[in-house]
């Protein structure tokens, strides 16, 4: 298997009028970083912030706006995803 620093992460995230179709792109990209990276086995806390390191200012910014019922969701990958989902699931309409 390749190192993985020699697989680059996925593309930043766009939040430009077509924010749906690049976020469609980047969770398939996110998905197959870390599975190439054997990211999915690491911890959650890790996972988390290699995405947030790796989906781009804006949408950093937009994450540092969300409020967490749960305060460990800020730090749970699929807890961020599923909040960035409904974000964009509201551009869309």
């Amino acid at each position: 298997m390749a190192s993985a620093s020699s697989i680059p992460p996925p593309v930043p995230l766009k939040l430009g009028s077509e924010v749906a179709a690049d976020w469609e792109r980047f969770r398939s990209e996110w998905q197959n970083y870390e599975i190439a990276t054997d990211l999915d086995s690491a911890s959650g806390k890790k996972r988390a912030a290699v995405f947030l390191a790796c989906i781009g200012s804006a949408a950093h910014s937009v994450f540092r706006s969300f409020k967490f019922d749960n305060a460990a969701h800020a730090s749970d990958v699929s807890k961020i995803i599923e909040a960035l989902s409904v974000i964009v699931s509201a551009k869309r309409t």
